[in-house]
C-alpha cells in the first residue's frame, strides 16, 4: 500500500511489511511476557506507524530514540524500518514496560525478531536523556510518545533536541 503521508504531498507512504503489524491491528490483541495476551487498548493508528515506518526508511538513521514504548507497535514500526535499512539501532525509554505494560512491548518485539535493534532504558525520560546526553549518544529521529502532560511532553522535546543531529527528526 502506498499513499501519501498526512501533512506531506512529497513522501509516498509506505505500508511497513512485517506481518505481526496486521495481525496486531486485526486481533486488537498484544502478546505478553509470560505468553498471554492482552486487548490492545492503547495504540497508534496504523497509518501512523506507516509514516513512522516511511520516515525512518527514508532518513537511514544509526541511532533512533523513542519515550513511551508500551504495547511496542510504534517500536515495531520504527526497528522494522532499521532492519529493512540494513542499520541502526533504537532506543525505546519506558519505566513501566515490566510493570505496566506486562512487558508487552519487549513481547512483541521478541515475537517479531526484532528485539536484537532495541534497546530498552526502564527508567522516565527525564532521568534517561539526561545520560543518553552525558553519554555522548547522537540520533538522527526521534518519535516523542511517553506522558502527554504539557510538562513532561516540553521536558521530553527540550532534551531531545539536545542529543538530536542538525537536520534529524
Amino acid at each position: 500500500m502506498t499513499t501519501t503521508a498526512p501533512g506531506s504531498a512529497a513522501l509516498p507512504l509506505q505500508s511497513c511489511p512485517h506481518p505481526l503489524v496486521e495481525e496486531m491491528y486485526r486481533t486488537r490483541t498484544v502478546p505478553l511476557g509470560d505468553g498471554g495476551s492482552a486487548p490492545m487498548d492503547v495504540y497508534i493508528p496504523r497509518e501512523e506507524g506507516d509514516y513512522l515506518y516511511t520516515l525512518v526508511r527514508r532518513l537511514l538513521p544509526a541511532v533512533t530514540v523513542e519515550v513511551g514504548m508500551a504495547n511496542g507497535l510504534s517500536t515495531l514500526f520504527i526497528a522494522q524500518a532499521l532492519r529493512d535499512n540494513k542499520a541502526g539501532r533504537h532506543i525505546a525509554i519506558d519505566p513501566f514496560q515490566s510493570t505496566e505494560w506486562r512487558g508487552a512491548g519487549l513481547a512483541l518485539l521478541h515475537k517479531a525478531g526484532l528485539d536484537s535493534l532495541v534497546e530498552l532504558r526502564e527508567s522516565f525520560s527525564h532521568q534517561a536523556l539526561p545520560e543518553l546526553e552525558r553519554s555522548g549518544l547522537r540520533a538522527q529521529f526521534a518519535f516523542v510518545d511517553g506522558a502527554h502532560l504539557f510538562d513532561y511532553a516540553i521536558t521530553d522535546f527540550l532534551c531531545i533536541d539536545r542529543i538530536l543531529d542538525i537536520g534529524g527528526l
